[in-house]
């Protein structure tokens, strides 16, 4: 069995903030393509940054869980990382990298 292309797994995310947004009354309305739009920004601005992090810092790339591995660093250690990245590269902070759902993988 062949995983699903990335083309089914982008439509399969699609349909799924579809049916979030027509179960909470935004169906079929012009802010529903906003959500949608603002969620492929929202994951495209933080896989950005955790390539370009990722590439500073291979110990983050190792981990499981790579948000927990960068919570945990002290915040001067956070910084000098950020300093190192390109400057095309988000700046987010570990709050702004917690998936509000399960939608974003």
């Amino acid at each position: 069995m062949n995983p699903p292309s990335y083309q089914q797994q982008t439509r399969d995310l699609i349909d799924g903030l579809k049916a979030v947004c027509a179960s909470n009354g935004l169906g079929n309305d012009g802010n529903e393509y906003k959500i949608i739009v603002q969620t492929f920004l929202y994951k495209l601005l933080c896989d950005k940054f955790a390539y370009e992090l990722k590439r500073a810092c291979p110990a983050l790339a190792g981990v499981d869980d790579w948000i927990v591995g960068w919570q945990a660093l002290p915040e001067e250690a956070q910084q000098d990382l950020q300093d190192m990245l390109p400057a095309e590269t988000p700046r987010l902070t570990a709050d702004q990298l917690r998936t509000p759902t399960k939608l974003i993988t």
